[in-house]
C-alpha cells in the first residue's frame, strides 16, 4: 500500500466503531505525510487535526478504537458497501426454494463458473 499513496492524494474513509454510531457518511481525506510505518491524513477541508493510519491495516492508529477504515479509491469502497446488500437480496429471493431447487442452482453456478474459467484461461490478450 505504501507505494500507492502520494502526498496530496484523495482517499476515502468508511466510518467504523464509534464514528459509525454518529454518521455513516463517507469522508474524503487528503494524504498529508508518508512515513515508514504510518501515514497521516487531514480532512479535505484542511481545518481539523491530522489522523495517523497504518499501512498494514489501513486503519487509524489510536489509543482508542479506530474511527475510519481507509480505501484508496471510491469504487473499492462502494463495492464493499454494495456486496452485503446484494447478498441479502439474493438470500431473500432464494428463501422460498426447496432443497432440490437450491442444489440445481448450485450445480448450474459451478458449471457456468468452470466454463467461464476455461474460456478466460484460453483467451490471450
Amino acid at each position: 500500500m505504501k507505494n500507492k499513496l502520494q502526498i496530496g492524494q484523495v482517499v476515502y474513509g468508511k466510518p467504523q466503531s464509534n464514528a459509525a454510531r454518529y454518521s455513516s457518511e463517507i469522508c474524503e481525506f487528503t494524504v498529508a505525510s508518508l512515513g515508514n510505518k504510518y501515514f497521516t491524513l487531514k480532512n479535505k477541508d484542511g481545518f481539523s487535526h491530522r489522523l495517523k493510519f497504518s499501512y498494514e491495516t489501513m486503519q487509524e492508529v489510536s489509543e482508542y478504537s479506530s474511527n475510519y477504515l481507509i480505501y484508496l479509491d471510491r469504487k473499492q469502497l462502494d463495492d464493499e458497501i454494495e456486496k452485503p446488500l446484494l447478498l441479502k437480496s439474493i438470500m431473500s429471493k432464494l428463501e422460498h426454494l426447496n432443497v432440490e431447487q437450491l442444489n440445481f442452482l448450485i450445480n448450474e453456478l459451478y458449471l457456468k463458473k468452470s466454463s467461464i474459467n476455461k474460456i478466460s484461461s484460453e483467451t490471450t490478450f
